[in-house]
């Protein structure tokens, strides 16, 4: 299991953003032509049930720019399902990510947390929403299904330094959408599909587990 702090800056689990500005406006071209490999399905058992799986061991998916403050990927109001966005770090654990290697050579990007912070606990998916390949479809976090869905898998490409995160089926089709911070590396940015950009900092996720 590969642990990381979605932050700007992929420290523990948190994903970090590492730069200021940058709206990934560039062109695609970092995920180039993938790997040979199956196209992504679904795959089962499922891998990140909460039943009898330890909790993830994760750190923040960070956006750095400059040092402080710390902006990691963020689970809005720890919601079954939420969008995600880009916060300041505060400890919480929906900031807390973790990726989990599946069967078919793709990762889960999972939080473990509490719905509405005080409910029950559940194993959340980074999925693409109603799996809408296109530029501009919002990122939620949603309870992980019973077997992995293709939505809910993704391809850490590296770049210097730093990861590009593109959902399985568009790194299959060479469609170059990855997780992208909308308008830049600013607090309350929702995480998008965008064009794929290893030179634009709301693109660039670093997790030093990695």
């Amino acid at each position: 299991m590969r642990g990381m702090r979605l932050r700007h800056q992929l420290v523990g689990l948190a994903i970090v953003l590492t730069a200021a500005g940058g709206s990934g406006l560039a062109t695609s071209g970092a995920s180039a032509a993938p790997a040979a490999r199956a196209v992504a399905a679904t795959v089962g058992p499922n891998p990140v049930d909460v039943n009898g799986l330890p909790a993830c061991p994760g750190g923040d998916l960070e956006h750095t720019f400059g040092g402080s403050p710390s902006l990691v990927m963020d689970a809005i109001g720890f919601g079954n399902p939420t969008d995600v966005q880009i916060n300041t770090v505060n400890g919480g654990t929906n900031q807390f990510w973790c990726a989990k290697p599946l069967s078919d050579g793709y990762d889960a990007i999972v939080s473990v947390y509490s719905t509405n912070n005080t409910g029950p606990t559940h194993h959340m998916c980074l999925n693409v929403d109603g799996n809408n390949y296109a530029s501009g479809t919002h990122i939620r976090s949603h309870q992980c299904d019973t077997v992995v869905t293709v939505n809910e898998q993704f391809q850490l490409i590296a770049t210097t330094g730093a990861w590009l995160i593109e959902p399985a089926f568009s790194y299959h089709n060479q469609q170059g959408l990855c997780l992208n911070s909308a308008g830049g590396v600013v607090i309350h940015a929702r995480v998008i599909l965008f064009a794929c950009n290893s030179s634009a900092a709301n693109e660039q996720w670093r997790n030093s587990t990695f």
